[in-house]
């Protein structure tokens, strides 16, 4: 049960869809803001958690992006898109 406790949820959802749309135009405010929204309703979205922490890089908010992209990594363990965004902040 524990380990079912800690799994990853990583469907995509239409506000994680538009936060990505939002992220690729550079509207880093706007795409933050619907990653919020995801993780309201599930806190274990590692995509929305990811791309959290890529906005706050792009924000110049490091220590904030490194906390986001560890707990993304926490949920999906050698994920080489959350390591390579993780290596960016370090």
């Amino acid at each position: 049960m524990r380990y079912m406790s800690r799994k990853a949820f990583t469907t995509s959802t239409p506000n994680l869809k538009l936060a990505a749309d939002a992220f690729q135009k550079g509207d880093f405010l706007q795409a933050l803001k619907l990653c919020d929204e995801c993780l309201r309703v599930q806190s274990k979205d590692v995509n929305a958690r990811h791309l959290k922490g890529r906005c706050l890089t792009m924000g110049g908010l490091f220590e904030l992006a490194k906390k986001e992209l560890q707990a993304a990594l926490t949920l999906m363990p050698n994920n080489p898109g959350i390591l390579v965004s993780l290596a960016k902040v370090d």
